[in-house]
């Protein structure tokens, strides 16, 4: 209930709109971490082979024994490229008709101004596709919950290791 009173009786008018640039902001830093992401599961998937007068040995990066950090990056890029607004007749059905489109080497890739156009054209359908994107990551069953709840797969995985590095 809103119940809003002016001095001396007269109208009240509220005004709600869309805020793009606010909203561009935030998409360009989701692009930044999901990058930052892919980069840090990049640098810490090597395998380094060093050899000297003794022989050969494997350096292993942190992530380098695990395929968990490349399943996490996959079911985020899935759910991210899956996500529609299916509002019918309308150009906005995908991240791309946002802007956000994929670079050769994996990374993600934000167009402000295709994201302002497509605001300004149908901001109905932008708003849908993004609540489809936030609903397949960040809902009580989206992906960043499988891998952060309560015996979730980042807790499975580290107490597996765990079990491992005892064995």
């Amino acid at each position: 209930t809103l119940d809003l009173k002016q001095e001396g009786g007269g109208p009240v008018t509220i005004g709600v709109n869309n805020d793009a640039e606010k909203t561009a902001k935030k998409l360009a830093d989701f692009v930044a971490a999901y990058n930052d992401l892919l980069t840090f599961s990049n640098e810490n998937d090597k395998i380094e082979r060093v050899e000297d007068d003794k022989g050969a040995t494997n350096i292993f990066g942190t992530l380098a024994r695990t395929r968990l950090d490349d399943q996490a990056i996959d079911s985020v890029r899935g759910a991210l490229f899956a996500a529609s607004s299916g509002v019918a007749g309308s150009s906005v059905q995908i991240l791309a008709d946002l802007g956000i489109t994929t670079e050769r080497d994996g990374t993600l890739k934000f167009d402000n101004e295709k994201f302002t156009e497509a605001v300004a054209e149908d901001p109905v359908a932008v708003d849908k596709l993004l609540n489809s994107v936030g609903d397949k990551l960040a809902s009580q069953s989206g992906i960043i919950a499988e891998y952060t709840k309560f015996n979730g797969l980042l807790e499975r995985s580290q107490r597996s290791n765990e079990e491992e590095n005892e064995n």
